[in-house]
């Protein structure tokens, strides 16, 4: 028997012609089936970006330095890592006459620096495109973008010469980078041992709290702590003896309850000019 007979057709039944388009159309339909499949199970396996997280750092640099006026958007990375951070909050503060900074980064996933798994406690050199700067990772993963705040009224005493006694006054607004960082209230003056005058200064400061302790300068704001103001016109360091009892919290709107910073803050840290 003829595959194809004098008709044209297929083993006497079907058209020869009419079998090549069938088979053309089957063609068409298995691929497209093919491609409809394989698009389903793409979308099946493609997964929600992991959460964004945050961590919170901190160093202590000069008052003139560029690492100083880090600012939220600055992108930083652990010195020789590709991974990057974005700057999303931070607070300042005077430790001694150097400015203490404490930013919170964002990231997804695990927080990394050098194919290691950052922690906190671990001390990390970060880098921006001008500076770098040794850090304490004072906490991971936490979920509140801002820095909790507070505003802490407090008494300080301290010996100083008659020139910056008298450059000491009320109404000052305390700055560093354009932030506020404290404000004087009022202060009173006394003769001391030689030229020098004991001043007694009443400040608001400007703190961040840390499980609910208010911190300033890296160290918990308490009888007997030791306060650094710094301005243009002078430089004062005295003890705190008085501690309003009940300061009013400035939480931003944003903010919810979220980790809390787990480990100490007082880093003796550098800056290294690239």
């Amino acid at each position: 028997m003829n595959v194809i007979d004098e008709n044209g057709n297929l083993f006497g039944v079907v058209n020869a012609i009419d079998a090549l388009a069938i088979l053309v159309v089957l063609t068409v339909l298995t691929a497209g089936a093919t491609l409809v499949l394989s698009g389903s199970n793409d979308r099946t396996q493609t997964s929600e970006p992991e959460p964004i997280r945050y961590a919170t750092v901190s160093y202590t640099v000069p008052l003139t330095s560029d690492a100083a006026a880090i600012d939220t958007g600055t992108m930083i990375s652990p010195s020789g890592s590709d991974e990057t951070f974005q700057v999303e909050d931070v607070h300042r503060s005077f430790s001694n006459s150097s400015a203490h900074i404490v930013a919170r980064v964002s990231y997804r996933g695990t927080p990394r620096a050098n194919g290691g798994r950052i922690y906190g406690g671990d001390t990390i050199a970060m880098v921006t495109n001008s500076y770098r700067f040794r850090t304490t990772v004072l906490s991971v993963n936490d979920t509140a973008k801002e820095i909790r705040r507070t505003t802490v009224p407090v008494v300080v005493r301290a010996s100083v010469d008659e020139a910056v006694a008298r450059a000491i006054r009320s109404g000052q607004q305390v700055e560093i980078q354009n932030q506020t960082v404290a404000s004087i209230q009022s202060v009173s003056r006394r003769s001391g041992t030689g030229n020098e005058q004991v001043v007694r200064v009443e400040i608001e400061l400007a703190a961040r709290t840390q499980k609910q302790v208010p911190m300033f300068g890296g160290n918990q704001i308490r009888l007997g702590s030791r306060i650094s103001i710094v301005t243009d016109n002078f430089m004062m360091r005295g003890s705190v003896i008085s501690v309003e009892s009940r300061a009013s919290e400035e939480l931003s709107d944003r903010h919810t309850a979220g980790n809390e910073e787990r480990s100490s803050d007082n880093p003796p840290d550098t800056i290294e000019q690239q």
